[in-house]
């Protein structure tokens, strides 16, 4: 077995390094109708710490509403590991491309040092996630 990665061992704050990971659905009645949500799991890969959100469904903006939720609780993280999953995968590019669009001066000013560099593991490689 290989070396555990840097983030695992680095004593930071917690949710510097963060794994994520979708599961469920989960059943829920809304009104008189049942409909399927999925829980997102946010995992400090250094503490081990976790922080549950709820997505409504599987698709790209369901995962930057709840990663937005997790930054207001938990602060912006440095890294965010995950799997190749396209809704992770498009969720990145469409908060990349955001990015890109606010001013540049003002970007460089805040964002500097407090961007949030995503890492991808393989399609086929569930254990290349950080954990």
């Amino acid at each position: 077995m290989a070396d555990l990665p840097i983030q695992r061992l680095t004593p930071d704050y917690p949710f510097t390094y963060v794994g994520t990971d979708y599961f469920g659905p989960l059943y829920v009645k809304q009104g008189r109708s049942i409909v399927k949500r999925y829980g997102v799991l946010f995992t400090c890969l250094a503490t081990r710490s976790i922080h549950l959100e709820k997505a409504y469904s599987m698709t790209q903006d369901s995962f930057i509403n709840a990663y937005r939720r997790f930054v207001s609780y938990r602060g912006r993280c440095s890294e965010l590991w995950c799997d190749n999953g396209t809704n992770l995968t498009a969720g990145e590019r469409e908060l990349r491309e955001a990015l890109e669009q606010w001013d540049e001066d003002t970007l460089n000013h805040y964002m500097t040092d407090r961007g949030t560099t995503f890492h991808f593991s393989p399609p086929a490689g569930p254990n290349f996630g950080g954990a």
